[in-house]
């Protein structure tokens, strides 16, 4: 963890590990996607159905879609605030509980969802994927430092 960084946690309880290398695929950040053309930009965290997650950073639920079209599966964004000002997180295969609009790290969020029986449904016949919650972590940068000060036409 960076110096400069607070506390975060996982976002489920309880901790039951990364997930790795599966049938599907490999559930750590940076890992490979598509054969290479894409990297995997989050890490996943092995969760079970109904086990209780957790607000990763403290601040606001800013954001709930679906994970994927036509799926009960959701993908959540928050937005940092206190020690969290300028980070963002985003969870996928989260429910959130209906009193989950701002929260503290650690508290409860909501719950994890089914993803593996999904993909099982999507795709039947492939071994299993081992359940989980994925988490990314993001923080704010002046953009300054990546635009060119020039004019453009």
């Amino acid at each position: 963890m960076s110096m400069d960084a607070p506390p975060v946690v996982a976002p489920s309880r309880p901790f039951r590990g990364l997930r790795g290398q599966d049938a599907w695929g490999d559930g750590s950040f940076g890992a490979s996607r598509d054969g290479g053309k894409r990297h995997h930009i989050g890490q996943d965290f092995v969760a079970l159905p109904g086990d209780e997650a957790v607000w990763p950073i403290s601040g606001k639920l800013i954001h709930v879609s679906a994970a994927y079209p036509d799926s009960d599966l959701r993908s959540i964004i928050i937005v940092g605030a206190a020690e969290f000002e300028g980070w963002m997180a985003r969870l996928d295969y989260v429910l959130p509980s209906r009193e989950a609009s701002r929260g503290i790290v650690g508290a409860r969020l909501g719950s994890a969802q089914d993803v593996a029986a999904y993909w099982a449904r999507q795709q039947p016949g492939r071994p299993p994927m081992t359940g989980h919650v994925h988490f990314e972590l993001w923080r704010a940068l002046d953009p300054r430092a990546y635009v060119a000060m020039t004019e453009t036409v």
